[in-house]
């Protein structure tokens, strides 16, 4: 199935492969191929310098997944893309967590984080070792407080809504 100039255009963009205006539908393919190919070379080298993971005579190593055989090289980029996010979300860092939320404080004394199939209780006001993806959740969960209205430095007596972050994230390690 071949693409169109404008198909293949936007695939390169996304991908970030710089090209000329009037490239032609071919030349933009090769390019296009030729990315995938240099993607899929480099994560095999990487593979097989982290690990051996096939014998010709006895298969994988023990503990190894085998990888699939016909897997082309732009599935082979996309499943070691997922890898390499997967690992950042689960890096951990130390942090602290505390709660902006008045009408709560004094009685909560932890947190609960979920994101997808990770899920942790959080105690507030200690240092603790967090996953990265579960940070995130924390540094970006709103709530919503009424507080009272002022104009011209005058309280009206009315409420209005306003939108803050739940939690506090206080990095207790420097991220290098």
């Amino acid at each position: 199935m071949s693409k169109t100039i404008e198909e293949l255009k936007t695939e390169a963009d996304t991908l970030g492969i710089k090209y000329v205006k009037n490239i032609g539908a071919e030349k933009l393919a090769q390019k296009i191929e030729d990315y995938f190919e240099s993607q899929a070379a480099d994560d095999l080298a990487v593979v097989k310098e982290e690990d051996p993971i096939v014998d010709e005579l006895t298969g994988p190593k023990k503990g190894v997944d085998k990888m699939p055989i016909n897997e082309t090289p732009e599935q082979a980029f996309k499943r070691k893309s997922k890898e390499r996010q997967k690992k950042r979300l689960t890096n951990t860092r130390v942090v602290t967590l505390s709660s902006n939320d008045k009408r709560e404080n004094h009685v909560t004394s932890t947190a609960y984080l979920s994101c997808g199939t990770l899920s942790r209780i959080v105690p507030l006001d200690i240092p603790v070792e967090l996953e990265e993806a579960l940070i995130i959740i924390a540094e970006t969960t709103p709530i919503t407080l009424h507080v009272a209205e002022v104009i011209d430095g005058k309280r009206t007596g009315n409420s209005v809504p306003k939108s803050i972050k739940k939690y506090n994230v206080s990095y207790e390690d420097m991220k290098l």
